[in-house]
């Protein structure tokens, strides 16, 4: 759901480039991580600067006035850092500039965001955003490497009378996410063959497609489970509209991401809220609620594309 405003704003968000990374001097392209827009100054020995150029491309839009100033916000919430540095207008019509940040300003994974503004009515308003980038500059809040989830994952027979109680009470299941101690995903190893087709990575034809369905399956089952976990975390909290995200981080990820799945909710805000507005109304409301955050977390797991794929090759077969 975009946010709507007084005054006119972008459908779209603004381009944001960094490129030309240093550190200390000495140019490190190899810490430059496009593809998820990442800075990884985490990989830098001990370092004292970072710089890096940034370039903001603003959209057209009919209606929406020219930006007069475009910053870039720069937010390290471990360092209680928040400051914008302004963008200058270039030949070409974006706007850039060379950005340098002392390693005593920052901790943790900084966010790095264009926003562009112009004065509407007498007043600065904003008129869009980027995309965020992030600089990641602890080793301890690295991302988790694609592909790979941010909870162990545990190969046993189900059966076994050893396996944790949440596996021996569904034998048959082929996962089980257990959140009694610390999330853990178990995969069930007493079902013949299992283990070799999800770890099938040269796959092809029917087993690379039941390979990637089951993946996508137990995928959406862990984050189903961490997200009634994360709604059970906002019960406690707080029972009413003014839920607070909770604590856990692997928790309040979960949630965040969803929201931006979801096509009826703003933010992580707004989601809290109307989960926390769900508990205290209505049986149907609570229902329909839940029905849209199964969808989208189905979504983030890639199983609709995986099914709707699959059924088009089977028709075409």
């Amino acid at each position: 759901m975009i946010p709507l405003y007084s005054w006119p704003t972008y459908r779209e968000p603004c381009g944001l480039e960094v490129t030309e990374l240093s550190v200390d001097g000495s140019p490190r392209p190899d810490l430059v991580d496009t593809d998820h827009r990442r800075l990884r100054a985490d990989h830098a020995s001990a370092w004292r600067t970072v710089s890096f150029r940034v370039s903001a491309a603003v959209p057209e839009a009919r209606g929406v006035p020219s930006p007069q100033t475009v910053h870039l916000l720069v937010a390290a919430a471990r360092a209680q850092t928040r400051m914008p540095i302004p963008l200058t207008s270039t030949a070409d019509g974006t706007w850039a500039a060379r950005v340098e940040l002392p390693r005593e300003i920052v901790a943790g994974t900084v966010i790095l965001v264009a926003e562009a503004t112009a004065r509407v009515d007498g007043r600065v308003r904003l008129l869009g955003r980027s995309d965020e980038w992030t600089l990641v500059v602890d080793p301890g809040e690295s991302p988790v490497p694609p592909g790979a989830p941010p909870f162990p994952m545990v190969w046993l027979d189900f059966t076994d009378p050893d396996a944790p109680e949440a596996a021996r009470r569904s034998p048959d299941a082929h996962a089980v996410m257990d959140m009694s101690i610390s999330p853990t995903l178990y995969l069930n190893d007493g079902i013949e063959g299992l283990r070799g087709l999800l770890h099938a990575d040269t796959a092809r034809g029917e087993r690379r497609r039941a390979r990637d369905l089951f993946g996508a399956d137990v995928a959406r089952q862990a984050m189903a489970t961490l997200m009634r976990a994360a709604a059970a975390d906002l019960a406690t909290a707080a029972g009413d509209e003014d839920a607070l995200p909770p604590a856990d981080p692997l928790l309040r990820q979960s949630l965040e991401a969803v929201a931006k799945a979801m096509r009826s909710t703003a933010d992580l805000s707004d989601l809290c809220h109307r989960i926390a507005r769900a508990e205290n109304g209505p049986v149907t409301e609570r229902l329909a609620l839940w029905t849209e955050i199964d969808a989208a977390v189905a979504r983030l797991c890639g199983l609709p594309e995986m099914v709707a794929s699959i059924a088009k090759e089977a028709r075409n077969a």
